[in-house]
């Protein structure tokens, strides 16, 4: 690092000193990382995503392809065509899944009219009326969460939570309010997102476990919907848990610049510290968000990996 200039009495200072030889002044020269890498991979987040709707692909499909279809030859038939149009269903939310994950939850808001009133259905009396009566289930729950979610995601874009951290954001008292203001407005669309995908995997269930009550196959297929619910929903806790934690250290880094105001400057677009404390916890609270943002990484990784197991098997009920 260069010689830098003293701001009270204008003498140069050696590099790396933390105060000026000529007349004691602290020396903003403790340059610290910026956050903005970080902040913006977190912006791209976009609170919770639309897991009901896919969620319900995942295990609606394995649950066809689980049971199998054994049975007469006009009933084969039957259950062959329901089973094709449920798996272009289900290919459909699986692919507008994918891209959502690609975009990083980014999306312009919901396009056409709201989804209507749900189909009433009574119990199946034959596995084609299953396969049908899910292929239903499924398209309304799925286009409803994504409706929902699209909503909640195109307000959560508008607030562009990724500049909250951005440095010139962390060295003035308005700034560091409007942050405070922008976070919280976020985490409360945060907190309605994981709602809507709660209320959703809620309506999907019950549908379901009425769709299949008086099936004897429904026993093996419920059992097989109930096991890669409890998947999913693991996958999407944590999912919520992380987000929660990411904004609640947005927070903090909020709360650290406030209480450092002043001793904290701006130089050529990074952070500089007068204090080797104050680095040393900026340091700290950076480490701690870049954790949580390689956690989310992992998670979404995993959401992947996911997505195209369900392909796979939606490719399989296709070969039946």
């Amino acid at each position: 690092m260069s010689n830098v200039i003293c701001t009270q009495c204008q003498s140069e200072v050696a590099a790396g000193a933390r105060t000026c030889a000529a007349c004691g002044a602290p020396v903003f020269a403790n340059f610290a990382p910026d956050p903005r890498r970080t902040a913006q991979r977190q912006g791209r987040s976009n609170g919770t995503v639309a897991w009901a709707a896919i969620g319900g692909a995942l295990a609606i499909v394995a649950v066809v392809v689980g049971i199998g279809i054994f049975f007469g030859f006009q009933q084969r038939m039957a259950a062959v065509r329901e089973a094709g149009a449920l798996a272009d269903t289900g290919r459909e939310l699986l692919m507008q899944q994918q891209q959502r994950i690609k975009n990083g939850g980014s999306t312009r808001g919901p396009s056409g009219p709201a989804p209507g009133a749900a189909t009433e259905l009574a119990p199946a009396r034959s596995e084609a009326e299953m396969l049908r009566g899910l292929n239903v289930i499924l398209r309304e729950v799925g286009q409803k969460s994504h409706y929902r979610q699209a909503q909640l995601e195109s307000q959560m874009n508008a607030l562009k939570i990724e500049t909250v951290l951005e440095p010139h954001n962390l060295i003035g008292a308005a700034a560091i309010g409007t942050g405070r203001d922008t976070a919280a407005r976020y985490t409360a669309l945060l907190d309605r997102s994981a709602a809507v995908s709660l209320e959703s995997n809620d309506e999907l269930v019950r549908r379901v476990r009425s769709l299949t009550s008086e099936l004897p196959a429904g026993k093996r297929a419920l059992t097989q919907f109930e096991s890669n619910t409890e998947q999913r929903m693991g996958l999407e806790k944590r999912l919520i848990a992380n987000q929660r934690q990411m904004m609640g250290l947005v927070g903090q880094m909020l709360d650290f610049a406030e209480s450092r105001l002043g001793r904290i400057q701006l130089e050529q677009d990074s952070l500089v510290f007068r204090s080797q404390n104050d680095l040393e916890a900026y340091n700290r609270l950076v480490t701690q968000i870049q954790s949580a943002a390689a956690e989310e990484t992992r998670i979404t990784q995993q959401q992947q990996a996911m997505l195209q197991q369900a392909m796979t098997k939606v490719d399989q009920l296709k070969r039946l």
